[in-house]
């Protein structure tokens, strides 16, 4: 997840960073500066967002977000640049889940999604023109659980996004009237070589975004 911030009134101090962002700063770049366990141990970051300090996008430039879902477990998700927010930026890496003594949850986010609008029955692609169900996301190591689900898009639908594991059913999310939904503790456990897809099968969905988080 990228994280930028604006300031709102006045400067911020963010001791646990060593920083102090002076106002008006506009996409200051919190991810890009600071690693996922030093972004998630800093309190005063979380205290200034959710406070009305800082306002929180995830690109640089994009719409700002609601400070009540600002997570700092969040950017324990893949660190790769996101850049303007296309698919095509959000490459998988297997870092953030090959390197668990990085993080204090020990869990790591891939991302997949679809350019457009996904109808019933696409399969989200887990890199730009590659469909799940052809390349999917194939698990790295043993004793991988599947601990939660991310799901959003650019407005707001009905849809239902079901995750396979070698093509069987393992889990889906269902968004109603909404654009974002979250599933936690999850724990369905994954072994090496397993292949995960992921595909709409009900309704559809504007551009939409899953993030997969894995952990031991």
């Amino acid at each position: 997840m990228g994280l930028f911030v604006d300031t709102v009134s006045a400067d911020v101090t963010i001791s646990e960073l060593g920083i102090t962002i002076p106002h008006p700063t506009s996409n200051y770049d919190i991810g890009g500066k600071f690693n996922a366990r030093a972004i998630r141990e800093a309190t005063d970051l979380t205290t200034a967002i959710t406070g009305g300090d800082l306002n929180w996008k995830k690109t640089s430039g994009g719409s700002i977000e609601d400070a009540a879902d600002y997570d700092p477990d969040l950017a324990l998700a893949d660190e790769a640049n996101l850049g303007t927010g296309l698919i095509d930026d959000r490459l998988v890496s297997f870092k953030d889940i090959d390197d668990f003594a990085e993080t204090s949850l020990g869990i790591g986010a891939i991302t997949c999604g679809y350019n457009g609008n996904a109808a019933n029955g696409r399969f989200l692609e887990f890199h730009h023109g590659c469909p799940s169900d052809e390349s999917p996301l194939v698990v790295p190591d043993n004793n991988l659980y599947l601990r939660r689900l991310s799901l959003s898009c650019t407005a707001t639908t009905n849809c239902v996004v079901t995750i396979f594991k070698n093509m069987v059913a393992i889990d889906t999310v269902t968004l109603t009237a909404e654009r974002s939904k979250t599933k936690k503790n999850i724990n369905i456990m994954l072994d090496e070589d397993d292949g995960l897809a992921v595909q709409v099968t009900s309704g559809s969905a504007r551009n939409p975004i899953l993030q997969i988080w894995l952990g031991a």
